[in-house]
């Protein structure tokens, strides 16, 4: 059973590209969309529940991840026919580039190469699905889509920049801003208590 979680990644690195080519059969394309997702949130499941988390599968994991949302919305983008208007491209591109700041900040800190698995970017990956499949079988996507969308995940990428700046220990494991407070302030409370 240690050997699932980076099978589930690997499964998720050669599904991913498939996407793009199969936006026109929108069965297969949702089959493999959901297949992938599935492994998306399968592999932390089964690497923690049998203690198989790895170096190798942190990377697997980073590498699967990246790759299935990438071309998940650029099969969206290429089955609506979208034309990227300049404000749409400028926010991609600042999007993109705190994603890149996020990860250069937790190699120069931390020494890590890892993403944060915040509650919020779980919250997106569940909420792309549906707006991935209405673009996909409607074969059209309105901007007012693409910037709320690109909005939400601008908003969980600041919140892990706040993260890597503020915290002293990097947890990739970490769920986010709120639940960092609430763990903070209920050791409080049991040291008050002491």
């Amino acid at each position: 059973m240690k050997h699932v979680p980076n099978t589930l990644s690997t499964v998720r690195i050669f599904l991913s590209p498939i996407m793009l080519f199969t936006t026109n059969t929108f069965v297969l394309f949702s089959a493999i969309l959901t297949v992938a997702g599935a492994t998306d949130m399968l592999d932390g499941y089964f690497a923690r529940k049998y203690h198989a988390e790895s170096r190798l599968g942190l990377i697997l994991e980073a590498i699967g991840d990246s790759l299935y949302y990438i071309c998940a919305c650029v099969a969206a983008l290429i089955a609506a026919k979208y034309r990227m208007t300049r404000p749409v491209a400028i926010f991609i591109a600042i999007v993109l580039l705190i994603r890149l700041v996020n990860v250069i900040l937790a190699r120069y800190r931390f020494h890590v190469w890892d993403v944060m698995h915040l509650f919020s970017l779980k919250v997106i990956a569940v909420a792309i699905f549906p707006i991935i499949l209405v673009a996909v079988y409607l074969q059209r996507m309105p901007d007012i889509l693409v910037f709320s969308f690109l909005s939400v995940v601008a908003l969980a990428f600041l919140e892990e920049s706040i993260l890597l700046f503020t915290v002293k220990e990097y947890d990739v494991n970490c769920k986010g801003l709120y639940f960092l407070y609430k763990e903070r302030k209920q050791e409080k409370q049991v040291s008050d208590n002491t």
